[in-house]
């Protein structure tokens, strides 16, 4: 598949490498001429019961997917990723840290949190860098826990929550895994790549290689 930057973050494009449209037929030219400018990607998973839901960047609860939930209630006229910070500092003024318990195959543990993500990509929301470390076919999750934490400390830190360098906080914790497994009291909505995609309890996992993208050659 090819991806062109037409939705309000396009996070998943700018993930690959396509900034702008002209860099997607770009891609798209370089293919149809032999380019050999595939790239197999991981494909992420959420599974909720017996119901699948497939994810390419990044899945929220907490607060994030509440700030997700109120930018998706925004006019269309004013969706960017401006909106979403704006969406996000309402959230974190109404939100309250809930108990969240988090496994995988080397941890269990619980605790009151203020979001947890995981991602398959390193950003969502239009450019905030939730997962920094988050490569696409590596085979691995990488899951942001953002713990209890001061309303203020965390307007203060926008900055660099939106770059990426709040995995030094020490409330925050960031790690691995091939598999995680979300509880949550009480129960959480989700957010997948901008959309809503269940509640906890879920499990989220890859399909190694499961997607084939179409990218610029120079990202292949």
């Amino acid at each position: 598949m090819l991806v062109v930057p037409k939705g309000t973050g396009n996070d998943f494009a700018h993930s690959l490498g396509i900034s702008s449209e002209r860099v997607a037929l770009r891609a798209w030219k370089q293919f149809c001429s032999g380019g050999k400018n595939v790239r197999e990607i991981d494909l992420g998973l959420i599974r909720n019961g017996t119901e699948e839901i497939p994810f390419c960047c990044v899945v929220g609860a907490g607060m994030d997917a509440d700030a997700n939930a109120r930018a998706n209630r925004m006019p269309s006229w004013i969706k960017s990723s401006v909106a979403y910070l704006f969406a996000a500092v309402q959230a974190l003024l109404a939100f309250r840290p809930v108990e969240i318990e988090v496994t995988t195959d080397a941890r269990h543990q619980k605790r009151e949190s203020l979001l947890i993500a995981v991602g398959n990509a390193h950003r969502y929301g239009g450019g905030i860098k939730i997962a920094p470390r988050a490569v696409l076919d590596d085979g691995l999750l990488d899951v942001c826990l953002v713990g209890r934490i001061s309303k203020l400390k965390v307007l203060f830190c926008l900055p660099i929550i939106y770059f990426g360098g709040h995995t030094r906080l020490k409330e925050v914790e960031y790690f691995q895994a091939s598999k995680v497994r979300i509880k949550s009291n009480p129960a959480l909505e989700l957010y997948a790549d901008g959309e809503p995609a269940g509640r906890s309890p879920v499990e989220i996992s890859l399909i190694p290689r499961g997607l084939q993208v179409i990218v610029p050659l120079e990202r292949c």
